[in-house]
């Protein structure tokens, strides 16, 4: 018997039901977009009503100040979680527009590019039949990626089996690549300690190139424990917690130093020039460490010229097809 032949969705609290797009808007006809998911109707409330009065009439190139005051404004209950997706939201719109503004891509604009190739990788192979995780596999391979990166389908409370299944995934997928290829597993936050010791010396013959979330984000202490694992080689790695700021701000050298993460996951698709952000990515480049582009867009084009951006409306208009948030 196929060792996935019960219908599973890992990721059903992850997936997208809906998607915000903010819309920032000048006065001389440019306008920047921003986005943000997972919870976009309530995104979309705290950017009505609290936001959107810092931002009208106010200079898109003041958008350190903006970002301040923003963080301020919603600093009693949104300093992570709703609150910092709202303002990232905005703060990408504001980023966007100042590029079109100024002609120049929003990466130049951070401070130019600081390597010539940044390796990608193709980031899906979500638990399925063994047969269509290999088809799946086999395509990414024949398209010419040299990494590829599947998720973990089951965790503690599945006990024994879900150990064995969650291994079948990791094995299917090798023996379809190779070992000329990169192979990288996302446990999404589900595992506990104990449970992620125990994954962790069974994956050591897939030669994994890293082992992404194990256990949730805030447990700095549970990470640094398990590189310190006698004898593994797989690495593990960290997206500094999502849509915080201060933990992703201060704790990156907290964490060098418990030596709990080996890779950054860059991630372009949140606040650009978030303060959070230079220092990650600062600190990575001056360590040497190993990035990864995981996703994101870099906006460019637009006419110059000093604006003054005017969030002149914001409006939620739902589109039943594809459950769209418009913000304007």
């Amino acid at each position: 018997m196929d060792l996935l032949d019960l219908p599973i969705d890992p990721m059903s609290s992850f997936r997208f039901h809906g998607w915000l797009v903010v819309e920032v808007f000048s006065d001389q006809g440019h306008t920047g977009i921003g986005n943000a998911a997972l919870a976009p109707r309530v995104t979309k409330q705290v950017i009505d009503l609290y936001l959107k009065p810092i931002l009208v009439g106010s200079n898109p190139f003041d958008y350190e100040f903006l970002w301040q005051h923003m963080y301020r404004k919603t600093m009693a209950f949104g300093r992570k979680g709703i609150g910092m997706v709202a303002i990232s939201a905005v703060d990408i719109a504001l980023w966007d527009l100042v590029g079109k503004i100024t002609h120049q891509p929003v990466f130049r604009l951070l401070g130019g590019k600081t390597k010539q190739r940044i390796p990608v990788y193709a980031s899906r192979l979500y638990s399925q039949r063994l047969d269509e995780l290999a088809k799946e596999a086999r395509r990414y391979k024949d398209e010419g990626y040299r990494a590829m990166k599947l998720r973990f389908g089951w965790g503690p409370v599945d006990g024994a089996a879900g150990i064995e299944k969650n291994l079948a995934l990791v094995g299917t997928a090798r023996e379809v690549v190779g070992n000329e290829i990169d192979l990288m597993a996302d446990a999404y936050m589900g595992w506990t300690l104990d449970y992620a010791r125990r994954m962790i010396l069974l994956l050591e013959p897939y030669h994994l190139r890293w082992l992404e979330e194990p256990v949730i984000p805030d447990n700095i202490a549970g990470y640094a424990e398990l590189k310190r694992m006698n004898g593994v080689r797989i690495p593990r790695a960290a997206r500094g917690a999502r849509s915080r700021r201060h933990p992703i701000r201060h704790q990156p050298r907290r964490r060098h130093h418990a030596g709990a993460e080996s890779f950054r996951a860059r991630r372009s698709a949140r606040s650009p020039r978030h303060p959070a952000r230079r220092a990650d990515a600062q600190l990575s480049y001056r360590r040497g460490e190993p990035e990864f582009a995981h996703g994101g867009i870099l906006s460019q084009g637009g006419r110059g010229g000093r604006q003054r951006a005017l969030l002149v409306h914001l409006q939620g208009r739902a589109r039943a097809a594809k459950r769209l948030y418009r913000a304007r």
